[in-house]
């Protein structure tokens, strides 16, 4: 089993899926690659090896590095979160950063009613414009319902990701268990601070080495 730590100091790789090698370098702290880590044609390879063809054009980011993250919400290392509902469900989510990573979201694969999910496991799938990204399952559980909304609009994922974008919902036979080991209030938005201003020193690179070019 391989599960390396981010910068932030905690597992951000799916179990059984191997890293980007910037992550193996220490340079990265995060994995989110639609491009079945074929390093060819990845404009931020090509950056941070200074290499001689343009990158293009990075979306713009934030320029604050504060993140707030809501209230009463869990915080997975892999980008999402996990809210408790009346009844014992639990909502998952994708965070903020994934939301501005997720550029061009085309479409979303989503477990089906009754599947099984396993924690740190692929559960869901995100079409981009480049490529499939897959987020894992931030715990073990059974799934009840998954957002149909997002099947119409895919948008939503990063037009409202705390809200209508919600990916789906299920139950825990150990609810406590399950968000023992996520992140929440200050410790949940200084992680998400620590791992927006890497990404925006990433692109920053990215952006001067196109500019140079």
């Amino acid at each position: 089993e391989l599960r390396i730590s981010g910068g932030c100091g905690h597992p951000v790789i799916p179990r059984g899926e191997l890293p980007c090698v910037w992550m193996t370098a220490s340079v990265l702290s995060f994995r989110l690659c639609d491009r079945s880590l074929d390093c060819a044609d990845c404009p931020l390879d090509l950056a941070l090896r200074n290499a001689s063809r343009p990158a293009p054009v990075a979306e713009p980011t934030p320029a604050s590095t504060d993140l707030p993250f809501p209230e009463r919400l869990f915080l997975h290392p892999g980008h999402l979160w996990v809210r408790l509902r009346p009844g014992g469900e639990m909502e998952v989510g994708v965070d903020d950063l994934a939301r501005c990573l997720l550029s061009s979201v085309r479409g979303v694969r989503l477990p089906g009613d009754g599947d099984e999910v396993t924690g740190g496991l692929p559960a869901v799938t995100v079409l981009t414009g480049t490529g499939a990204i897959s987020l894992p399952a931030p715990f073990d559980g059974v799934i009840v319902r998954s957002n149909a909304a997002l099947s119409a609009r895919p948008e939503l994922l990063a037009e409202s990701p705390y809200d209508a974008g919600w990916l789906y919902r299920g139950v825990s036979p150990d609810p406590m268990a399950a968000i023992a080991g996520l992140l929440t209030g200050d410790q949940a938005a200084a992680y998400l601070s620590c791992e927006f201003t890497r990404s925006r020193d990433l692109l920053d690179i990215a952006l001067a080495d196109r500019t140079t070019d």
